[in-house]
């Protein structure tokens, strides 16, 4: 490690062997990324010494209830009252209205370490400690585990895992690197279960999740000679198999699953006047730009955005942005 990084690592260890009140948070819309990230720190800093407390803008349960820590994972409610925080550690959220509603917990006097992979950071926290060539935010998480000398149970090592195995794509996206899967050969060898995961993430799936799957996958729309695709998810779809909430994991992926596309995306109906869109890409585009447009955010291969449109008008949208993304 560069001088500059041991010294933010030892700089954070620092802050939290002083022990207080933490808040752990992550971007809305949490991933496992953010999910396994948050849990493992939760546990790293509780033997350091402090009281943390796990809160996010909204839920990304019951998709990440195979971690043993899930519980500890709470949702924003305006009207809880929530302790004074002494210092927040923020993971993976490039500014701070990427964390939602959660920025209001962030009283003047509560520090700031800033935890991240995402280019664009603003270097909101009094700590900054911001890597964008490493795959996941759980490899920085697992580096303090180290730097710390602080045992990585099994628990910790699932967490990690899931949060290195779902922000590389199942080890296929461009960020995945030799750091990563040493990283991932350690955290097996600390008792972290591939077949749980895996299992549990994409292979335990609802009947009605594979139809919608099937539905989608036969009414997937292809544009501009074939290098883009749309998985379009919209209220009727969702009302008939999964009322409305989310769908498997890792469904955009599929969006870049046939022979020529090199820009896929899913757009999911949330509202009549806001689409979700989740962007997929290979390695010469970056749709991580698509997604900034609308205030989102992620990396060049995989990002993604809440557009403040209708449906349709949400779908001609991201259409014009990939047809300018292909240079077409």
């Amino acid at each position: 490690m560069t001088a500059n990084r041991n010294s933010l690592i030892n700089s954070i260890i620092a802050r939290m062997k002083q022990g207080g009140k933490v808040l752990i948070v992550s971007h809305i819309s949490p991933d496992g990324d953010s999910i396994g990230s948050q849990l493992a720190l939760y546990a790293l800093v509780k033997r350091l010494g402090c009281d943390p407390m796990i809160i996010n803008h909204d839920s990304a349960f019951p998709k990440y209830a195979f971690l043993g820590k899930h519980p500890a994972v709470n949702v924003y409610d305006a009207g809880t009252v929530y302790p004074k925080f002494d210092f927040a550690v923020i993971l993976e959220s490039p500014d701070l209205d990427r964390i939602g509603n959660v920025h209001n917990l962030l009283l003047p006097d509560c520090e700031i370490i800033n935890i991240d992979h995402h280019r664009g950071n603003t270097l909101y926290g009094r700590i900054n400690w911001v890597d964008e060539s490493v795959a996941a935010v759980g490899i920085m998480v697992y580096e303090l585990f180290k730097a710390a000398d602080v045992h990585i149970d099994s628990d910790v090592a699932d967490e990690l895992f899931t949060a290195i195995l779902t922000d590389t794509g199942r080890f296929r996206f461009g960020s995945t690197n030799p750091q990563a899967m040493r990283v991932c050969a350690d955290l097996l060898e600390q008792g972290a279960s591939t077949k749980k995961i895996s299992d549990a993430l994409y292979a335990t799936y609802e009947s009605s999740q594979l139809r919608m799957l099937g539905e989608l996958l036969a009414k997937m729309e292809l544009y501009h000679d074939g290098r883009s695709c749309l998985l379009l998810s919209d209220k009727t779809i969702r009302d008939k198999y999964v009322n409305g909430s989310d769908e498997l994991e890792g469904l955009s992926e599929y969006s870049l699953y046939t022979k020529g596309v090199r820009i896929g995306a899913l757009l999911r109906e949330i509202e009549p006047t806001r689409t979700k869109v989740s962007l997929r890409c290979h390695e010469d585009y970056d749709v991580a730009a698509i997604a900034a447009v609308h205030g989102g955010g992620g990396h060049r291969n995989a990002a993604g955005c809440t557009v403040a449109l209708p449906f349709a008008q949400a779908k001609a949208r991201v259409l014009e942005q990939i047809r300018e993304a292909l240079e077409i």
